[in-house]
């Protein structure tokens, strides 16, 4: 009888064992899922701007240190209230998400972080050589023009205006400082005629 009250509790406990392994499996499931939410943007799937902002302030935090330099790019549809006037806001929404993918593919090749800032403006943290950031950035504006976005099933051709600036620490002190200088990079592309990338000048930054 001992032996098997033994054999029964050997059993009960693998089993509690096999329960408490699975609670444990589904709650850090779960918790891995919450904290992906927190830093997605649920409409396009990239980060979204509470990610990118921590992630900014650590690239230039390590980049005072002497770390590695990185570019910040800020970009925004031209025009974009014409396309939810014209197609709808259903369409309107598939633009963004079409944008997105459409930048993951032009920045593949490099290690940048991509963001949705806020309805259609995007911010690019781009590790590396500002020329490499500019080249990017100008294909990526190209392909715009030269292929239309499939939002929704519309084939929509859009401009994009794009400020764009590499992080210098006396300049620009903190993260923040660069992306109010890129920032105004950004209106002033827009003010030159948008579907153009407009660089930080050395008097601006």
């Amino acid at each position: 009888f001992y032996a098997m009250y033994l054999a029964g509790a050997l059993v009960r406990s693998h089993a509690e064992y096999r329960r408490r392994l699975q609670l444990d499996l589904a709650l850090r499931e779960q918790r891995d899922l919450y904290e992906h939410l927190s830093r997605t943007d649920a409409l396009t799937g990239v980060y979204n701007r509470r990610h990118f902002t921590a992630h900014l302030d650590q690239l230039a935090q390590g980049a005072q240190q002497g770390g590695p330099a990185f570019t910040l790019l800020i970009l925004d549809v031209d025009h974009f209230k014409q396309v939810n006037d014209r197609y709808g806001h259903v369409t309107g929404d598939a633009c963004p998400k079409a944008l997105a993918d459409r930048l993951q593919i032009a920045f593949a090749a490099h290690a940048a972080l991509l963001a949705r800032l806020g309805g259609e403006e995007f911010g690019v943290l781009f590790e590396g050589d500002e020329a490499a950031a500019l080249a990017a950035a100008e294909g990526f504006r190209n392909d715009l023009v030269a292929r239309p976005l499939d939002c929704d099933g519309q084939r929509i051709t859009v401009t994009a205006s794009i400020g764009l600036g590499a992080f210098d620490p006396v300049h620009h002190g903190d993260g923040d400082g660069l992306y109010r200088a890129v920032d105004r990079a950004l209106y002033q592309a827009k003010g030159l005629g948008r579907n153009r990338v407009k660089q930080l000048e050395p008097a601006s930054a």
